[in-house]
């Protein structure tokens, strides 16, 4: 941060208001604005050579020690700071004090109430200088050592103005010093519904939306004057740093609005860093990506990458999906509006890492498991341990709340987020077949019958089961037999006879026979392992046709 003129005499201001300052500034005059102070100095004569002042210095000297003025004081006793450089710029700017002396119309000038030696007031003006020096250090150092953001978001305070927050795009209260809590009372950390509703009523809300640039936002309905400025992550908005000013104040000094900026760049960065991540909401970025995402229309990957990194997701993190679905009933349709976004809280402060996005009859639940499953296990528990925890906090929230729910297996790729769900709703569509009277269902308990049900899909049953199959049946109706049995038993006990024939309550002998002539009659090599695993399928098509 460069610590300007202006930026020095509106912390002197303060200090002021304060009634710690120990001189007045009676006037100023910024004809350069923004020039930049690299050293303070006592003006004596060998301060200038050449007729050539020292630039970025900030000169304190006397008036009678100024062989002219441009207009005369009252006569009393007065000291002047004089910043060095012209209307040129900062590294111009002529001035010969045998002919015009200082300071004249093109220079950084303040007239002080002189109640000390200027030994005494460069001591002030240093102590100023430096506590500058330190809220820049502190707030540079709150970024890199990662400190607590309220600790942080506090330092604000040292020189703005009391009443500032820091607001999300969506009405979201990140941050807000006491003053402004006590002004806009928050509810659930937002903003409240009259302020909301006043505020995205008025067209000019939505346009400053654009503005890169600090700028002024009156609120006519309650006469409140604000100064902002807008919060862009890889060119999206996503929050607003608010500070009101006092009441019947018209416009900010121009220090205080460089302190200001100053502390919204400070701020940029922790949101730039991941510092400060902005809270979820049905809105913001990671619920919308993850919904467009769910849809089909995921954007290229590095946009992906970039969105979820604020919120300390990453691409190769494990995740799951749990789809919960509500059966409506009379009346129930009506109650899942105002129910839902209760839920979708409620299911998103339950588990740590994650993200639900909610539709007209169900919610989706995109799961973080690097955060929430580790969390769980920093707690003690094992990762199955705490997965398993997962499922039992999952299984009390839908019985609480009339619902079902199916849940995918872990994938490894946030990019396979919309297969992930695909499974999460098989795993309830087939689930709630298969075993209805259970709470959720597991993907990972239904895989074989959905692969019976994908290979079904496109080919009748007698094309899909293995022709040795249906000849053993058609012969056992014929003859009154039970080979068809006694293969699938062969199969069923990892093809030892012994066992085989122990579940089917028949001597060795007798199923050693049998097994003779299911070769004679298929001639099927059982040693060939793809032959088995077609057989296998082959009567696990069979049960599920039936049990359909």
């Amino acid at each position: 941060m460069k610590i300007t003129m202006e930026m020095l005499l509106a912390a002197w201001k303060r200090r002021e208001a304060e009634g710690t300052a120990e001189t007045k500034i009676l006037r100023e005059n910024c004809a350069v604005p923004g020039m930049e102070i690299r050293h303070l100095r006592l003006f004596r004569a060998e301060n200038r050579k050449n007729g050539q002042p020292s630039l970025h210095t900030l000169f304190l000297v006397r008036e009678e020690d100024l062989p002219c003025f441009l207009d005369k004081t009252d006569g009393k006793d007065h000291a002047f700071f004089i910043l060095t450089g012209g209307r040129g710029g900062a590294e111009s700017g002529k001035a010969d004090p045998e002919e015009t002396g200082l300071p004249d119309a093109g220079q950084n000038y303040a007239v002080l109430q002189n109640s000390r030696d200027l030994a005494g007031l460069l001591e002030e003006a240093q102590e100023i200088f430096i506590q500058l020096l330190s809220w820049d250090r502190k707030m540079a150092e709150g970024i890199y050592r990662a400190e607590n953001e309220t600790s942080f978001l506090a330092l604000g305070r040292e020189f703005l103005f009391e009443n500032y927050a820091i607001i999300d795009f969506d009405m979201n209260v990140m941050y807000a010093t006491e003053a402004y809590s006590r002004a806009h009372p928050l509810k659930n950390g937002r903003l409240d519904t009259e302020t909301f509703q006043m505020l995205i009523t008025h067209r000019k809300f939505h346009e400053v939306a654009s503005l890169t640039a600090p700028f002024y936002y009156l609120i006519d309905e309650v006469d409140v004057l604000c100064y902002c400025v807008n919060i862009f992550v890889d060119q999206q908005y996503i929050a607003r740093l608010v500070m009101e000013l006092p009441a019947g104040m018209e416009k900010l000094s121009p220090g205080t609005e460089e302190l200001f900026s100053a502390y919204a760049g400070y701020v940029q960065d922790m949101f730039r860093y991941g510092k400060l991540v902005p809270r979820k909401h049905q809105n913001d970025q990671l619920h919308n990506l993850c919904r467009q995402m769910l849809q089909g229309e995921a954007p290229d990957r590095d946009s992906v990458e970039k969105t979820i990194a604020k919120y300390g997701w990453k691409m190769t993190d494990e995740y799951l999906v749990v789809v919960i679905r509500f059966f409506p009933e009379k009346g129930w349709d009506v109650q899942l509006k105002t129910t839902l976004p209760y839920l979708t809280v409620q299911l998103e402060q339950q588990w740590i890492g994650s993200c639900a996005v909610r539709s007209e009859s169900e919610i989706m639940l995109i799961l973080n498991c690097g955060i929430g499953l580790k969390d769980a296990a920093a707690d003690g528990r094992d990762t199955g341990a705490a997965y398993r925890s997962l499922l039992q906090r999952m299984a009390y929230f839908v019985r609480d709340n009339v619902c079902q729910a199916g849940v995918s297996p872990v994938f490894r790729s946030f990019a396979e987020l919309e297969q992930g769900a695909l499974a999460a709703r098989e795993a309830l569509r087939i689930g709630m077949v298969q075993s209805p009277q259970l709470w959720y269902h597991l993907f990972d308990e239904i895989r074989l019958p959905y692969f019976l049900q994908r290979i079904q899909g496109g080919l009748p049953e007698s094309m899909l089961v293995h022709p040795a199959v249906c000849a053993l049946e058609k012969y056992d109706r014929a003859h009154g037999t039970e080979l068809s049995g006694t293969l699938k038993a062969f199969l069923e006990s990892s093809m030892n006879m012994t066992r085989a024939a122990e579940n089917l309550y028949i001597h060795r002998t007798t199923f050693c026979r049998r097994m003779d002539h299911i070769r004679k009659l298929t001639g099927l090599e059982l040693e060939d392992p793809d032959t088995v695993l077609t057989l296998q399928l082959s009567y696990r098509i069979r049960k599920n046709v039936n049990r359909q």
